[in-house]
């Protein structure tokens, strides 16, 4: 999902919001809560009089609005606010979502700054949340419960057992964020392939040393066992007096669990995730997958579970982050391939026009606005190849010393803008304007000294060639690539 597919699913949702509210939504999607850092936050925060029930808002990939009711645990919630205070660099993106939102010019004209609701939308909405990382938000029900147990029970022993790739290091990596736990993984605990018995693919768990897991967590000490080397490495410890937290599949096997909580996702999900981790997913799937599955089965492992979650929608965001990507790669070649149609055809429409068509440098602007648009490694490569491509298809310009010139001249033209453009936080008309003139200077140096190697021209051409007989297009250029950028920064 991206920045506007969210800012149209909140329009939706609440149809009052204001240019201020859909500021504050693009704030919290990139910073979070950790403006919120020196606050006094716990005490800041009231529930007694809320009357609403709990419920999660996703904020992209990264936080969620944790709205609370009457019932929920102040001391947790404000732990887990806490841990999401993280300090976000993140400017630049922040910038780019504001381009979704019409009058977003007027605030950045004050700086990047957090701002409040509206009184509108206070009003009509009542929002009560607390901004968290998206991950505490999805497993809170999880949370909560371990929060519960280890109040009561210090030493309490919880197990994450699951479908392989449903994200059980994941969680458990959380946990220990929120909680500070012992952990302890299964993958440790496999019998050496001179301790299994013969039939040990046949027996659920057969390849498993439970015997030496129930000793770590007697006496508090294990070495973890190398499948790979077939070898025991470094003794570990772990504070008893903690609570253990036992995570991957086969754990179930062990007993006296407080609690225990599986993991499960659907097929494609699972398979996606494997072709990131294995090389060869055709053996892992027709053997360790249908171990685990015996194993899921035969021992019915999944009605022993206390808390049963589907983690297809956390690994969503996963995606989300990979499909953005992919629709950015897109649209950059899409992109790329409209400017250098641009730059092949629009010699032939300015040619139809006597006297100074030629003088209207058609060739320039999609290079300019490739600077603009893209990132500097597509632009850079547009503008070195879109005048060698012209020359080489319609022999015009002559690829000497022409066209070969002119490469070095563009792509000059798009690096510069490019990264004078980029320096700028507040991307409106005066950095354009700052950024096209910048590049005209370099592009037409670039030219020059080209031009002098190749052909040694004096000065007094360089000045007509580059400036004066340029004028024409150096106008049409300084007032149609403003004007054209504020218009595509609504669709870009």
């Amino acid at each position: 999902m991206s920045f506007k597919e969210l800012l149209n699913e909140h329009l939706q949702r609440y149809p009052e919001m204001e240019c201020i509210d859909q500021i504050k939504l693009a704030y919290q999607s990139v910073y979070g809560p950790y403006h919120m850092h020196k606050s006094d936050y716990l005490n800041y925060l009231i529930i007694e009089d809320c009357n609403e029930s709990e419920y999660i808002e996703y904020l992209g990939d990264k936080y969620a609005r944790f709205y609370f009711d009457k019932n929920t645990d102040k001391k947790l919630l404000c732990h887990l606010f806490e841990l999401s205070m993280v300090k976000e660099d993140k400017d630049e993106l922040f910038i780019e979502y504001l381009q979704d939102i019409e009058g977003s010019e007027e605030y950045l004209k004050d700086g990047i700054r957090d701002i409040h609701h509206s009184k509108t939308y206070n009003e009509q909405y009542h929002p009560h949340y607390r901004l968290i990382k998206r991950d505490y938000a999805f497993y809170y029900s999880v949370i909560k419960q371990i929060y519960e147990l280890i109040n009561d029970n210090k030493k309490a022993v919880i197990a994450i057992d699951g479908m392989c790739c449903s994200g059980k290091s994941v969680l458990s990596d959380i946990l220990n964020e929120v909680f500070d736990l012992n952990i302890i993984h299964t993958d440790d605990f496999y019998l050496p392939k001179d301790k299994r018995k013969d039939n040990w693919f046949d027996i659920p768990g057969g390849n498993m040393n439970m015997e030496y897991l129930d000793e770590c967590l007697k006496y508090g000490k294990y070495r973890k066992f190398s499948c790979k080397e077939q070898k025991y490495g470094d003794e570990y410890s772990i504070d008893l007096n903690k609570p253990v937290l036992i995570e991957g599949t086969y754990s179930f096997m062990h007993d006296g669990y407080d609690l225990r909580i599986f993991l499960e996702c659907s097929k494609n999900v699972q398979l996606e995730r494997l072709k990131i981790r294995e090389e060869d997913i055709a053996s892992f799937e027709n053997i360790w997958l249908v171990k685990e599955r015996d194993y899921f089965n035969r021992l019915e492992v999944k009605n022993k579970a206390n808390l049963i979650i589907n983690t297809d929608k956390l690994f969503y965001k996963n995606y989300i982050s990979f499909s953005r990507r992919y629709r950015m790669k897109v649209k950059e070649l899409t992109l790329s391939g409209v400017f250098l149609l641009l730059g092949l055809v629009l010699p032939f429409v300015t040619g139809q026009i006597p006297q100074f068509g030629s003088m209207l440098l058609p060739m320039h602007l999609p290079v300019m606005f490739a600077g603009l648009c893209l990132p500097l490694s597509y632009a850079a490569l547009l503008g070195f190849m879109l005048p060698l491509l012209r020359s080489l298809l319609f022999s015009m310009p002559p690829m000497y010393p022409t066209a070969l010139a002119m490469a070095f001249e563009l792509m000059a033209y798009a690096v510069v803008i490019n990264l004078v453009y980029g320096l700028f936080k507040n991307k409106n008309t005066l950095s354009v304007y700052v950024s096209l003139i910048v590049s005209m200077l370099a592009g037409r140096i670039v030219w020059g000294l080209v031009m002098y190697v190749l052909m040694g021209i004096g000065f007094e051409a360089f000045m007509a060639s580059a400036f004066i007989n340029a004028i024409p297009g150096i106008v049409l250029q300084l007032v149609l690539v403003p004007l054209i950028m504020n218009l595509l920064k609504r669709y870009l």
